[in-house]
Parts: structure tokens; C-alpha cells; sequence
């Protein structure tokens, strides 16, 4: 290796633990080889190494969007998932008659095809006004997203939802003038405060899955902060593990959508309770004998086990646990997944991709929406699209 390969590798490697510190992204997840121009432009533009370090820890700002947006993954198509828009469309118009606007934000959204979804929806559901934002921690998508422009060949679109074009049959299609009314763009990281508040609808999806641990927490906490009070959230089935503490989750368990509550009423304080009338002793049946542990019982109590062991940071413990759990439980599928989210944290993809095929080969046949018992019960459909959408993000098939 030569000095200036050296230089090179050791200035792309500074600029990686930069780019996970500053966007949250996993060190595994980082796309290197936007990473690789970041370091290849600077290191020809400052000369030499020593000038190109000095660059870097001078934390310039546009270096610093540069290399923020060349690190992540931007991909994205029109009505990603559709679920998601059949039930926000129900969701705005099972809503109060008297709001007068709908606020969304589509967070995370590339170059722009979900805002544009977002958008059509949206107006498709109600006559309400609306105020649709679109934001990407890259400059360049949000760049494209504001063009509204997008090439008809490759385009992902099947036609069944409302459309956010205007009718053409051009090479190039354009998005319609009354969404682009409705709707605005802003270059945002998810880890700063929110770009807004009081949203009625966010969709984060595909994001949080690349993040670490402490990064989800922040950007949750970025997403609950902007929610209004009944307003919903939705993630993809891969983002989160469960629940994010303090939201409820609505819909079928799948859709991975969660509302903020609204806030209690205060209630004045009534009257004592009157005093219960004097017991009167009776002889209490016997006890019930308890049915012996099923196979799903012992099952869900190793995952559980397991998940301890992981909160505790004893990760060799939780990786015997979770593969004594496949070996002998091979049927049990949420410790088919959680081994396959385990190895793919360890860089171990290929043995997560073969235990992701098997999900879907013992789901085949199963009634979708038949819930199956876990640590915390979800249905069949929402195991196998975690593996479809585990198998399409790594490029395989399945």
C-alpha cells in the first residue's frame, strides 16, 4: 500500500466514524462508497493528508452536509407499501369534522416519491387544508424531491391510488400543481430537534433499521415530540423491535402504526366510595389445576430470556440462547427473526438471510392475519413482509 493509499484509507475511515456520529447510522449500515468520493474530492482538494484532516476537524459546514448526505441509503418509490396510505386515508377521514387542516411529515423521504404519495392521499381523502412536509438529511435528494420531476421508464407506480401527476406522456412525468401547493422540502436530521410540531401523520420509514440503538432513542424522541396529541406515526416492519414507549399502537400490528394519546380530562374529585358490605365467608372452591406449559409457552419464555440477556449487554448469552431456540423450536418464527436480527448486527448476513427464507417458508400457507404468540403477538403478515422487506434490502431473493 502506498503513502498516499494510506493517506486515503485512513482519511475515509475518519470520515465514517464521523458520518455514524453525526446521522446515527450504524458503522455497518454507512454507504462507503459515498463515503470513498467524500474522502477522494477532499484529499485532491486540500493537496495532502495533513491539510485534508485539518478540513475535516474543522468541521466545515458544507463538508459536513456533503458527507452527511453521501453516507446514507436513498431509496424509495411511489406508494411504498400501500397499506400505509389505505390507512392514513382512513385515519384523516375518520377524523374530527371541525379541524380545519391536516399536517404530515414524511421523514426520511429521499427524493421525494413518499411526500408526493403523502400528498395525494391526503387530498384524495379530504377537502381540508393541508400542509405536507417532506425532509432528508441529503441535500441532493431534497434537491430532486423539490423538482417534482421524475423519468416515466423505471417508474414504480401501479396506477391503483391516487395519482400525484399531471396527465402527460412525456419521458419525464411531472407532479401535480395542486400538490405542489400543499407541499414543501427541508434538508433535516432526524437526531436535531423537530422541524415542526402539532403533525397529524408522520411516516418514518426504512430509517430507524440503519440506526444504533441510542440513535433510534433520540429520533423518537424527535418524532413523539412532534406529533399532536392523536396525531399517528408509521414505521416499516423492520425499523423498530416493539412499541416506542409513551405511543399506542392502532391498526393491525403489521402496519407498525402508533398514535399519541390525547391528554386525559381533568376530573374532579367525587365522593368517598360507600364501605363495603360485611364479608360473608364461604367455602372457596378448589383450585383449578394449571395446564402444563405448551410448546409456544417455553418458546416465548427463551425469547424472553434472551431479549433479558440483550437489555443486560450479554450478548454471547442471548446468541446461545437464540440458536438453542431455533435448533429446538424450529417452528416458533418471531426467534427465527429475532437469531436473523442478531447475526446481521454481528455482520453475519448471509446465515440471517438463510433463517429470513425459512420465516417465509413455514408462514407459507398460514392465514395472514392469524396472530402468532410472541413476546409480543404479531400476525403472520407481519413476520413475512419483515422478510421480504429483510431479503429486498440485502438483494436477495427470496
Amino acid at each position: 500500500m502506498t503513502a498516499g493509499t494510506a493517506s486515503l484509507a485512513e482519511l475515509q475511515a475518519e470520515l465514517c466514524f464521523i458520518a455514524a456520529e453525526r446521522t446515527g447510522v450504524r458503522l455497518d449500515a454507512l454507504r462507503v462508497d459515498g463515503i470513498r468520493e467524500v474522502a477522494t474530492s477532499l484529499l485532491a482538494k486540500a493537496g495532502d493528508a495533513e491539510a485534508a484532516f485539518a478540513a475535516v476537524h474543522a468541521a466545515d459546514p458544507e463538508l459536513m452536509a456533503r458527507l452527511e448526505g453521501a453516507c446514507v441509503v436513498s431509496e424509495t418509490y411511489f406508494y411504498r407499501q400501500p397499506d400505509h396510505f389505505d390507512f392514513i386515508a382512513e385515519t384523516v377521514a375518520a377524523m374530527d369534522p371541525s379541524k380545519a387542516r391536516v399536517r404530515a411529515w414524511s421523514a426520511g423521504c429521499a427524493t421525494g416519491e413518499e411526500a408526493w404519495s403523502l400528498a395525494a392521499t391526503l387530498r384524495a381523502a379530504t377537502v381540508r387544508e393541508l400542509d405536507v412536509l417532506g425532509t432528508d438529511v441529503r441535500r441532493a435528494s431534497i434537491d430532486a424531491a423539490r423538482r417534482g420531476s421524475y423519468k416515466r421508464r423505471g417508474l414504480r407506480y401501479d396506477g391503483q391510488r391516487a395519482s400525484p401527476f399531471e396527465p402527460g406522456t412525456g419521458e419525464l412525468i411531472h407532479v401535480r400543481e395542486d400538490l405542489r401547493n400543499v407541499t414543501r422540502f427541508e434538508v433535516h436530521n432526524l437526531l436535531e430537534p423537530p422541524p415542526g410540531l402539532d403533525f397529524d401523520v408522520i411516516l418514518c420509514r426504512n430509517v430507524l433499521l440503519y440506526f444504533t440503538p441510542e440513535a433510534q432513542t433520540r429520533a423518537l424522541s424527535t418524532l413523539k415530540d412532534a406529533l399532536a396529541p392523536g396525531g399517528i406515526v408509521l414505521f416499516s416492519p423492520m425499523d423498530l423491535p416493539g412499541a416506542p414507549e409513551g405511543l399506542e399502537r392502532v391498526g393491525r400490528s403489521e402496519l407498525q402504526a402508533f398514535r399519541r394519546p390525547m391528554p386525559r380530562p381533568s376530573v374532579l374529585p367525587s365522593a368517598p366510595p360507600p364501605r363495603p358490605a360485611a364479608r360473608v365467608e364461604t367455602e372457596r372452591p378448589p383450585p383449578r389445576p394449571r395446564p402444563s406449559p405448551s410448546v409456544a409457552d417455553d418458546a416465548v419464555a427463551m425469547h424472553l430470556a434472551a431479549l433479558a440477556h440483550l437489555d443486560r449487554g450479554e450478548r454471547r448469552e442471548a446468541e446461545a440462547l437464540l440458536a438453542s431456540l431455533c435448533a429446538t423450536r424450529p417452528s416458533y418464527i418471531p426467534g427465527l427473526v429475532e437469531n436473523a436480527l442478531l447475526l446481521t448486527r454481528n455482520g453475519e448476513r448471509r446465515q440471517a438471510a438463510q433463517l429470513m427464507r425459512e420465516v417465509l417458508e413455514r408462514t407459507d400457507g398460514l392465514d395472514p392475519h392469524a396472530v402468532l404468540p410472541g413476546p409480543e403477538p404479531m400476525t403472520v403478515a407481519f413476520y413475512t413482509g419483515s422478510a421480504r422487506a429483510f431479503l429486498e434490502r440485502h438483494g436477495v431473493t427470496s
